[in-house]
This record gives C-alpha cells, structure tokens and sequence, in this order.
C-alpha cells in the first residue's frame, strides 16, 4: 500500500513537472504542444481510465500577462490552430498550483473548439511563490473579474467566457459571481464551495486542523520559492508524516512557524478571528464567503462527492441556487478530495457538455438537473431535485440494548465513556477528510472496539431502504468539563458483519460550568448520503468526541477561542436514554420506487 502510494505520488509529481517544462516555459511565438504531450496524455487516460483525451487536431499556446492594477499575472493561453482568425467561446482556469497540473484538461477542452486561458494566481507563479505574497482568496474577486474583462475584449474571444476548475480553482469561480461581467455565461465548481468559513471551521471553536496543516505544508512549504525538484518532490513524500505530527502541535496559533519556520500573516489573523465571523478581518483580510447574490450567478454545475471535504457548504450553495433558478445542476458521486481516478472519466465530460451547452448552444448531450451516486446498489440515477419529495423522514432511536428502533426506549440508561485529548484522542477511520490515505468509504470494525466509541446497531433490514438527503442526530448528553464535542457517523453492516462508514457531522457544546448531571440537548448535521440498505444488511451509528486530526481536539476547559492554551483536560461523557431523553437519528427514506429509474 505505502509503495503503491509512493508511486502515485511520484508519478503525479513527474507528470506536472513535465507538462510544466514542456507547457510552462516561455515562448517568443505561438507553439504546437507536442506529440510528447499526447503520449503522456494518453499515458495519463490510460492509468485514470479517461475517457476524455486530446483530439487528433493541432493545438497551439502561448505564454502571455494580465494587467490587474500594479499586478502582472501570467497565463498560459490554449487553442486549435485552425481557429487562429476566428473569435472562440473561452475558457478560464485560475490556480495558485501552476499551469502544468491544468495543461492536459486545457489541451483536451481546447481540442473540442475552445479558448483556453490558465492563470496564475496573485503571489504565484508557474504554482511557486512569486514577489507578490500570496493570501488565500484575498485577491481572486479582483483579480478573477478583471481577467473575465480583459479576456472578452480581446480578438480570440467571442463574447462567451466560461470557468473550470477544481477544488481551489472551483473557488476561484466562486470569488467572481458577485459582479462578473455578462459575458461569464457558465461555471463548473468541482469539490469546491462558496463558503469556506464552515469548511475550515466545521462547528464553533472547532478547527477542520488536518485541513488546515496539509494545504499550508503543500502550498508554502512544498511549493516554496527557488526550492528545487528534488526537495520539492521529497518534502511531498513527507507530508503524511509531517503532517500527523504538525496535528498534535499546542498551541494552535504557532502552526505556521511549526510548518515553515515563519508566521503568515493571514493565518495569525484566521486563528485569532475564527470565533467572530462577522469581524471585519474575514470581509477585509481573508473574505471566506465568497457569495453574496446568488442571483447572479450564471448557469452552475456543481459537481460534488459524497466523501468530499466541501459537500456540506456546497449542498447549501446548491440550495441557495436550486431557489433562483431552474438553471443550475448538480451532480454528486462516490470519490472524497484526492480521487482523481474516479472523478476524471466522470467530471471533464460532464464539465464538457455543460459548457457546451452554454457557451456553443449545443444540447446533444443535455446534462441532468440533478445526477446522484447511489452506493449500495453502486448506479447512477438522475433526478428533478435535491433534497426531493415524497420523502419520509425515518427516526431511528437508540435504545438500551445498544440497539436502533423505530420507537422511543421504555427504559433508561446512562452510557458514559472518556475522551482523552493528550494520551490517546479518538481518532477518525475514513469519510471527508484531507488525508488521501483516510478518506472516503473505510472498513469500521477496529475502529469500533475502541471503549471511546459507542456503537448501536439495527435488526437485520427486510427489505431495501434508500435514503437520499442530509442525516442528523438528535442527542442527550452530559460532560465532566465544560467543553465537549460529539462525533455522529452513519454505517452499513453487510452480511458479513463488515462495517463501513457512509456520513457523520461533528458539533461543540461549551458551558459555563463543569458539572455532568446536566443533560444537554445537541443536534448533529451529519452531511448527507446517498445510499441504500439491501435486504440482510444493518445500519449502524458512531458516537464518540473525537475525530482527530481531521477535526481539532478539544481542550475540555471551555476556552476553545484560546489559539494559545495547551492545557487539555479528559473528559468523562455521557448519553441519555430514556423516554423523555429520546436520543435518536433522522434518516431520509424514499417512498419505494421513486427516483430509482434511470
């Protein structure tokens, strides 16, 4: 498995620097991108499984600037050379990661008629730091706008201007909808969300840390300026080691130095702020709402996965959006952050048709209004919205027998558990995590040995149950300290009693006083799932206070908008069950056959 992904690794390592040698370098005149370029793109389709490839036309780019006020930023500009004199939809890509990660998908897109333009971000260039500091967000509005501009006045583009990307580049489009020009016709967010605040900062005081240390460690200390190659390449190689250790540093406000030896300044400013939304530093500083009028918004598609770190913040765009117009789809499918191999002969195709509905006019392959994943039956089924109807919402409440049961428990227990945050914090197997390594849909059953971790299990299922939609958890709970968290996951059991986690949600109660004979009511936004339980499986739920390091331990003293405290408490806690302590789960259950045709 570790050489497996070493592997990987390197050879995604080697593929960007080569189309960033070959792509990338500066060129006094329009160039054909080369037959070595092809071969590596099908190499490239050929291990992902693609099914979208560089078509057998002369492609040509060239290396150019953009004027954004005292800023320069370059770009990489894409097209078929048999289009040269003739004004083409457009294509815009913006990364603070270099040109040569997006070359292929730019080469493929510009093979099928388009203009494609790839930028670097302010305080990047060719994905390394350039003399201009590079402050996440802060610019990409400005910036972002002002290429849109700049792109339809140019002679290659005719008045249609559409935007791709991926994860950061996905959020590049976000930062241009309030105000974009009329000539932005089309967008195509993939894993990407217009509010960060919620996906960096899951619940209040909470920090989604592993998050946080990676994206820092692969952007300003991976790709730290004049770094060569090889250490580059070997810094990689140590992000999982590097970043475990970087999880458990206290204090908190001290993990940029810990990571590059410096502060940065916007991260000071983010941990110290983290519990005000509204303070001026997050409109001013370090704007993680990207979106204020979403009826601006061009025509979306939204591509999502369900294991996927933004998939809670973007359901709540696609609401937001699914409100002013029947004009945007989304699409969700079963891959988290890193799986590029079942995302990529899914996501350009769809990407694809989207945009060549919107920018060519061109319907052949109209792109459903909503087209979700369905596990468990592993299928693809569309249909006319999300969250739909008729639903039933389905409680299911734990009972004292460690069970679940469509009725409230006629006795009463107090389950009780300790978390230790210093000795021995309750880790997280699986689900919408940063981590390539423990990501996505994960075998449960070691994990659920564990004491800090209360399982209750359902009766066998008589027959299939599809639930599609957000889950939540209702619970009753107490504490021994004044600050808890409660981790909530939904499993599926297969008949050979292997558990496999579909969705979970965390959320923080913090008091004033440390005294567990207090019962506390707390709900649980455990994401969403789109999955059904055959006929013999069970469904089973996690309870425990920890999910680290993909959340931040808590500290137990009540002081979680102390960036510096490194005093940790064990906690000892407790849930309720009882008649007038209905501790429960709400499943969204599909009425039988509705929505199941293809």
């Amino acid at each position: 498995m570790f050489t497996t992904l070493i592997i990987a690794i390197s050879s995604t390592a080697a593929i960007a620097s080569i189309c960033y040698y070959v792509i990338s370098r500066p060129v006094q005149k329009p160039a054909h991108i080369s037959r070595f370029m092809r071969i590596i793109d099908r190499l490239v389709g050929w291990i992902f499984g693609e099914t979208l490839t560089i078509l057998n036309v002369p492609i040509v780019y060239d290396n150019g600037v953009v004027n954004i006020g005292d800023h320069v930023l370059n770009h990489v500009r894409y097209w078929p050379e048999s289009l040269t004199a003739s004004p083409m939809p457009c294509i815009l890509i913006r990364s603070p990661y270099g040109g040569g990660i997006a070359a292929l998908t730019a080469s493929r897109f510009s093979s099928r008629g388009y203009c494609v333009i790839v930028q670097d971000c302010r305080g990047r260039h060719h994905g390394r730091a350039s003399d201009d500091e590079f402050i996440p967000v802060r610019s990409e509005r400005e910036d972002g706008i002002g290429t849109i501009r700049w792109i339809s006045e140019q002679p290659f583009c005719n008045g249609s201007i559409g935007m791709y990307g991926l994860s950061y580049l996905g959020i590049c489009q976000w930062a241009v909808i309030d105000g974009a020009p009329s000539s932005l016709k089309a967008i195509v967010p993939v894993n990407a969300s217009s509010d960060l605040y919620r996906v960096i900062f899951p619940t209040i005081g909470s920090v989604h840390i592993d998050l946080v240390v990676r994206w820092l460690y692969l952007v300003f200390f991976v790709g730290e300026h004049n770094s060569l190659l090889v250490s580059r390449l070997f810094r990689r190689l140590r992000l999982h080691t590097a970043s475990t250790a970087i999880s458990y540093h206290l204090p908190m406000n001290d993990i940029d130095k810990r990571i590059l030896g410096r502060e940065l300044s916007f991260f000071k400013g983010a941990v110290k702020h983290r519990e005000d939304p509204s303070h001026e530093f997050w409109a001013k500083d370090m704007q993680l709402r990207l979106c204020e009028d979403f009826n601006q918004c061009p025509p979306a598609l939204l591509i999502a996965g369900w294991f996927d770190i933004f998939l809670q913040s973007q359901l709540k765009d696609w609401a937001m959006l699914q409100a002013t117009s029947p004009q945007h789809s989304l699409m969700i499918g079963p891959w988290h952050h890193w799986q590029v191999k079942k995302m990529a002969p899914i996501v350009e195709s769809a990407a694809l048709s989207w945009l060549d509905m919107h920018l060519k006019n061109d319907h052949s392959l109209a792109v459903p209004r909503v087209r979700l994943y369905i596990s468990g039956i592993d299928q693809w089924r569309s249909f006319s919205e999300f969250p739909f109807s008729p639903i039933k919402s389905t409680a299911l409440f734990l009972n004292t027998n460690r069970g679940l049961s469509y009725t409230k428990s006629t006795s009463s227990q107090a389950i009780k558990f300790t978390y230790d945050p210093i000795k021995d914090p309750t880790p997280f197997i699986g689900g919408a995590s940063f981590d390539a390594r423990n990501a996505g849909s994960k075998e449960q059953m070691d994990f659920e040995s564990r004491e800090d971790v209360i399982v209750f299990t359902s009766d066998l299922v008589e027959k299939a149950m599809t639930v599609i939609g957000p889950i939540s958890a209702n619970l009753y709970v107490g504490s021994s300290v004044r600050s808890s968290d409660w981790v909530c996951r939904l499993c599926d059991v297969d008949l050979r009693m292997q558990s496999m986690n579909l969705c979970d949600g965390i959320e923080r109660i913090t008091t004033t006083v440390s005294d567990d004979s207090i019962i506390h009511q707390v709900h649980v936004d455990m994401w969403a799932v789109g999955h059904v339980f055959l006929p013999g499986h069970r469904i089973r739920i996690q309870i425990c206070s920890g999910a680290h390091p993909r959340f931040s331990r808590n500290s137990g003293t009540g002081e979680c908008d102390n960036a510096n405290a490194t005093s940790y408490l064990p906690a000892d806690n407790t849930i309720h069950i009882s008649d007038s302590c209905p501790s429960h789960v709400v499943l969204p259950c599909l009425v039988e056959d509705v929505g199941l045709a293809s």
